[in-house]
């Protein structure tokens, strides 16, 4: 509020003082051409003038600078709220290194600014070995999925448990070990690529780096594991921040992967890869796709569809298209069918 004001009052002061300035010259040339000016009048007027053409620089550039001030300061106030959100909502103090069995009872969730939930009485079950796709148009509920198994945000009704330990009763490392998601916009940092597939552990151990950036379709890039990618990973394209990130998930190993869209910006090729590394090592860990075209369903043990927050559907393809009308419709919307007959006539 106090900056709002203070950027409201700036701009009208620097104009203001323009006006009395122009006003001042047009006054002392007045002044002269009838010859009534006296030397402290000629004095005062230069004297302003000379004050006024050092303020009003100044005041412009301090109103930019505010302006901007403003912004960031309005930034730095929602980061401030969120760390210390983030830091009182946890004070769980259990220990669990891995988990086998991740299960989301009634769990419902609404945010504060929305009159309707953004999830429902949901019900789902995910446990090592299986690979789950989450499908549903835009707004039906997919990243609030993610983040409530992420830990990221706790239900307002409902459970969320672990090997039946409730999500809130872990303590940050073991939740952080246990679940990782991987998000549609990638996260990277100003260091090597290899250093952004370990983070934030060491890199000294060069061949599980090395397995991890295959399994992501980076074998375009093990000659330059050591190359920094630039701030924010723009000296990579799209697709290879993504692949990146992929490769810290499957370094990273947790629990539970969660994969919220995260292959939309590699091309079909690698996302088919990645499907494939996901089926082979499906023992490792229970993995929850966010998916958005078809070979991320393809790959999927079980489909869920969830449509304005609840789930409508659930099981295998086959299922869904015969007894869920909304899954057969997102399914023939998004050109799946095509898709599917064209993998089929496939040798």
């Amino acid at each position: 509020m106090r900056s709002s004001v203070v950027s409201a009052l700036v701009a009208p002061l620097t104009e203001t003082s323009f006006v009395i300035g122009v006003a001042l010259i047009l006054a002392g040339t007045s002044l002269y051409a009838g010859g009534e000016a006296s030397p402290a009048q000629t004095a005062t007027v230069l004297t302003v003038l000379a004050l006024l053409s050092r303020w009003m620089p100044a005041a412009a550039g301090v109103a930019a600078a505010w302006g901007q001030l403003s912004e960031n300061l309005g930034a730095v106030r929602s980061v401030s709220e969120l760390l210390s959100w983030e830091s009182t909502r946890r004070g769980g103090d259990v220990t669990l290194e891995r988990g086998k069995d991740l299960r989301l009872e009634g769990v419902s969730f609404r945010y504060p600014e929305s009159t309707r939930p953004a999830l429902a009485d949901v019900d789902l079950r995910i446990v090592r070995g299986e690979i789950v796709a989450v499908v549903g148009a835009s707004g039906a509920g997919k990243s609030t999925l993610a983040a409530l198994v992420a830990g990221h945000l706790d239900p307002t009704a409902g459970k969320i448990t672990v090997d039946g330990l409730p999500l809130q009763e872990l303590d940050r490392p073991s939740l952080c070990g246990l679940v990782h998601v991987l998000p549609q916009d990638a996260i990277l940092f100003d260091t090597s690529i290899a250093e952004n597939i370990t983070y934030p552990a060491s890199t000294d151990a060069p061949e599980a780096i090395e397995h991890a950036a295959r399994a992501a379709g980076l074998d375009d890039l093990l000659e330059r594991l050591d190359a920094p990618v630039g701030e924010r990973g723009m000296r990579l394209s799209g697709g290879e921040r993504q692949r990146v990130a992929l490769a810290r998930a499957f370094y990273r190993a947790p629990s539970f992967l969660v994969l919220d869209e995260s292959t939309s910006a590699v091309d079909e090729a690698t996302e088919r890869a990645i499907a494939s590394f996901l089926r082979e090592t499906r023992s490792r860990w229970g993995c929850l796709v966010i998916a958005h075209r078809p070979s991320s369903i393809v790959v999927a043990d079980r489909i869920v569809v969830l449509r304005e927050g609840r789930v409508v559907g659930e099981g295998s393809h086959d299922q869904l298209i015969s007894d869920c009308d909304e899954y057969r419709r997102l399914y023939l919307e998004s050109g799946n069918a095509a898709d599917r007959k064209s993998d089929q006539r496939s040798p």
